[in-house]
């Protein structure tokens, strides 16, 4: 003998699949951001520098997510250019500081633009290395060649 559903049945059926596909969403929407990495200043130009003397630069790191950014390493394009982290850990909403060294005496006097990179590894999946480019031009020290 066969058992035929009525349309409450089916109605309920339909009703808790719906019930839980809704519960399914809900849980989607309601998962934390990711941790989201922003660099302040994004560049930087440091404009004229003497060939014979290194500069620093502080930038920010924030994390504009939800969930702690891991900052797993920092690289430079050249050696000339160092570059450290206040902390490795910044949590959703705070930020942290960047310090930047161009060292041109790194390499034989020379003068002209140069552009530098700096590379932070972290844990954002969306930029999970970001780069922050530096720029320069070499010019000599003053009073390079005067004669008194």
């Amino acid at each position: 003998m066969k058992r035929r559903m009525g349309i409450g049945a089916v109605a309920t059926a339909a009703a808790g699949i719906a019930l839980l596909g809704l519960l399914a969403l809900a849980g989607y929407w309601l998962q934390p951001d990711p941790p989201r990495i922003v660099l302040e200043p994004e560049s930087f130009d440091w404009g004229e520098v003497p060939y014979d003397r290194a500069v620093t630069q502080e930038f920010l790191v924030k994390n504009e997510g939800d969930e702690p950014l891991e900052i797993l390493a920092v690289t430079t394009s050249c050696g000339c250019t160092t570059a450290r982290v206040e902390l490795k850990i910044v949590e959703p909403g705070q930020a942290t500081r960047l310090w930047v060294t161009f060292d041109p005496t790194a390499h034989d006097p020379t003068t002209g633009p140069v552009v530098r990179f700096v590379y932070l590894r972290t844990n954002d999946p969306a930029n999970p290395e970001v780069p922050l480019e530096l720029r320069a031009t070499l010019v000599e020290p003053p009073g390079k060649g005067d004669r008194r």
